[in-house]
C-alpha cells in the first residue's frame, strides 16, 4: 500500500472528484428538463382535449365528447405522478456541490478514519482498507474499499465502488463470495443504499467509506449471498442447496457431493451414491451401483446379480413362452 496522499495530491484528488460531481449536477439538470417536458406533455393532452370538446359542443357530438372527457380524465389521473417526478428531480438537483477545500477536508478526514488510504492517478481510484473482519466466528480478513472516481457521475451509486478481499476466505461453495454481502467485488448495500447514494452525490467521502465499512462489519442473515451457517458448507450437485460439510455425501461414481435428500445407496453393497448413478433392476426393481449390476449374456439386459443367478431375467420367460 502506498503512503497517504498529502499536499498537492489531496488537491488533485479533490479536483477530479469535483469534476465528476459537476458532471453529475449537469445530469440532474437534464433530468429536471426531461421530467418537466413529460409533465408539459400531459398538460398538452388536456389542452388538446379541451379544444376537441369545443368542437363536440359546436357540432353536438355527444359520443365523441364522452370519449374526449375520458381521455382528459386519464391525463389528469397521471398528472400527480409526473408532478412528483419533477419535484424529485428538482430536489435532487438542489444537492450542493462541495467546494474544492471541502473535498480536501473530506479526504483528510478519511485518512483519520482508516489507517491505510491510497490514491492511484493512473486508475483514478481512491481506496481505504478496513481492519480484519470476523463475523460470528467466521474470519473474512481485511477489505479494500475502492472508489472509482470516474464512476461517481453514474446513475447507479453501487457501481462507483468495489469491495476487494485482501486476504480472501471465501465461502466453500463459491469462491466469488468473499463476504456474506459481497460477490464478485460488488456489495449488496441493502438498507445502506440510500445513505451511500446520498454520500456519493454529496461528495461526503468519509461518510461513504464509513457506511460501506459498517455494512462489511455487520451480518444481515435475511439477505446474504451465502449465510454464515453455510460458509464452510458445500453445494449439493443435485439441487444446488448448500449444506454443512459434515452433512454432505460423496458419490464415488460421479465424484460429486450431495445432500441427504439427493443421496442414495446401492441395494447390493450399500455404497453411498447419488440417484443418477444407480441402475434399476427390471426384475426386483431395486436400484444398484454399476459394480453390483450385471449384464445378461443372452439378451444384454442390465440386471442385478441376484436376479440373474436365480434365472429371473425376462428373456428366460420369453424363451419359455415360445
Amino acid at each position: 500500500m502506498k503512503t497517504k496522499p498529502a499536499g498537492k495530491t489531496h488537491v488533485r484528488i479533490a479536483r477530479k472528484i469535483r469534476e465528476q460531481l459537476q458532471q453529475l449536477q449537469r445530469r440532474r439538470i437534464g433530468d429536471v428538463h426531461q421530467q418537466a417536458g413529460i409533465l408539459l406533455g400531459q398538460a398538452d393532452r388536456i389542452r388538446i382535449g379541451r379544444q376537441k370538446l369545443a368542437i363536440c359542443l359546436l357540432r353536438g357530438w355527444s359520443a365523441a365528447a364522452k370519449m374526449t372527457i375520458r381521455n382528459i380524465k386519464t391525463a389528469l389521473m397521471d398528472m400527480p405522478h409526473h408532478v412528483d417526478c419533477v419535484q424529485r428531480a428538482i430536489e435532487t438537483h438542489a444537492c450542493k456541490i462541495p467546494t474544492l477545500r471541502e473535498i480536501v477536508e473530506e479526504i483528510i478526514q478519511l485518512e483519520d478514519e482508516f489507517s491505510e488510504v491510497d490514491y492511484s492517478l493512473k486508475n483514478r481510484t481512491l481506496s481505504a482498507v478496513t481492519e480484519a473482519i470476523e463475523l460470528d466466528g467466521v474470519y473474512l480478513g481485511p477489505f479494500e474499499i475502492r472508489l472509482h472516481i470516474d464512476r461517481i457521475a453514474s446513475e447507479n451509486p453501487q457501481s462507483s465502488f468495489d469491495v476487494i478481499a485482501l486476504d480472501p476466505h471465501p465461502a466453500s461453495s463459491n469462491n466469488s463470495v468473499v463476504h456474506p454481502h459481497v460477490s464478485d467485488e460488488q456489495m449488496c448495500c441493502g438498507d445502506a443504499l440510500l445513505p451511500i447514494k446520498s454520500a456519493v452525490e454529496g461528495g461526503r467521502l468519509s461518510d461513504l467509506f464509513c457506511v460501506i465499512r459498517s455494512v462489511l462489519e455487520t451480518y444481515n442473515p435475511s439477505s446474504p449471498y451465502i449465510s454464515l451457517d453455510n460458509w464452510y458448507g458445500r453445494s449439493c450437485h443435485g439441487c444446488g442447496y448448500v449444506v454443512a460439510e459434515d452433512d454432505t455425501f460423496w458419490c464415488s461414481s460421479c465424484e460429486h457431493d450431495f445432500c441427504d435428500e439427493c443421496a442414495s445407496c446401492c441395494s447390493g453393497c450399500s455404497e453411498t451414491t447419488c440417484g443418477g448413478c444407480l441402475i434399476e433392476c427390471p426384475v426386483c426393481e431395486n436400484r444398484y451401483c454399476a459394480g453390483c449390476i450385471t449384464i445378461c449374456p443372452d439378451c444384454g439386459e442390465a440386471i442385478c446379480s441376484s436376479c440373474l443367478e436365480d434365472m429371473q431375467c425376462p428373456c428366460i420367460e420369453e424363451r419359455e413362452l415360445e
